[in-house]
């Protein structure tokens, strides 16, 4: 819920008992594990990136480790990676869910407006596809890569 001082994440029960997990400044994200009842939530004010499991949080990564501004959150199907998309600055964050590396920024010549999944363990849609020009990230490679995606065009009506 939204409210003059940011958002409540709350876990309503099937009795319809509410319990408050988590307040934010902004809303950047929420993705669920894979197979589990753990969440990611990101916070576009803060700028950090937490996990909540079973009430208790922990910090996976904040401002110092590349978020600007995220405005969406995924994690991997493996569970291996979260990875965030940030609204100030076009990059990409991923960040080991087993603190095996440190956070890693992949930059996007792009505006990031989705991590939409795609075929594959750690494969995202950054942004629509269409007439325009859209955008992936393979975050599941050694280094995360950022793929350019050409745009799909008519050719009803066209000579060529």
């Amino acid at each position: 819920s939204s409210g003059s001082t940011g958002v409540t994440i709350t876990e309503i029960s099937a009795g319809g008992a509410g319990s408050t997990l988590a307040s934010l400044a902004g809303f950047g994200g929420m993705a669920f594990l894979p197979g589990s009842d753990e969440v990611l939530l990101a916070d576009s004010v803060k700028n950090t990136l937490v996990l909540l499991n079973s009430g208790t949080s922990k910090t996976l990564a904040t401002q110092a480790d590349g978020l600007n501004q995220p405005l969406a959150v995924a994690t991997s199907a493996d569970g291996q990676w979260a990875i965030t998309a940030n609204g100030a600055d076009g990059t990409l964050v991923r960040v080991s869910l087993t603190g095996a590396t440190s956070p890693t920024r992949a930059l996007c010549a792009c505006r990031p407006s989705e991590l939409l999944p795609l075929a594959g363990n750690a494969a995202f849609d950054l942004t629509q596809p269409g007439t325009s020009p859209s955008w992936m990230i393979d975050a599941g490679r050694k280094t995360p890569s950022v793929f350019f995606i050409p745009p799909t065009h008519s050719t009803t009506g066209s000579s060529k």
